[in-house]
């Protein structure tokens, strides 16, 4: 009895499903990342293919590309497309972790700001209890400016 053999039916299906969900990701991603993908003729035939497709159509598309995908380096594939998203990961956990720190800040005040300055040396104290505080005004529009400003003194100074 072969390998292929041994291998059941749900663990087939299984990797088909994972085969198509691989594929929505690769019809997500502009021209210039696929360029970047190791990739066969075919399978890039498949992906443009799917760009103008929506719906019904779409997931009918994508199941033919999970079938064209199964003949490439899933591996390379899968590795290349982790390099891809990297700086989006790394953008966004910056983003959360500034969030994090203003929503700190404002709730905690002073204990926020001395923590702020202990992890990040070139902070001025003065002008991020001025940014909290006008965060922290009574008038909705002056609020929304503050902690706006606040945000983006900390995006250029957090580091």
């Amino acid at each position: 009895m072969e390998q292929d053999e041994l291998i059941s039916k749900s663990q087939l299906k299984r990797d088909h499903h994972a085969l198509q969900a691989l594929g929505a990701k690769l019809v997500k991603l502009s021209e210039v990342q696929l360029s970047k993908l190791p990739l066969t003729e075919r399978s890039r035939e498949a992906i443009a293919a799917a760009y103008r497709l929506k719906h019904g159509p779409l997931q009918r598309q994508l199941r033919h590309l999970a079938h064209v995908l199964e003949d490439e380096d899933q591996e390379a594939l899968r590795n290349t497309l982790a390099e891809l998203e990297a700086p989006t990961q790394q953008a966004s956990r910056r983003f959360h972790e500034l969030e994090r720190w203003r929503e700190s800040l404002l709730s905690e005040g002073s204990p926020a700001i001395d923590k702020l300055l202990v992890m990040y040396s070139q902070i001025e104290r003065a002008r991020v209890s001025m940014l909290v505080h006008a965060a922290k005004s009574s008038l909705p529009r002056e609020a929304t400016q503050g902690a706006r400003l606040l945000f983006k003194y900390l995006s250029e100074n957090v580091k």
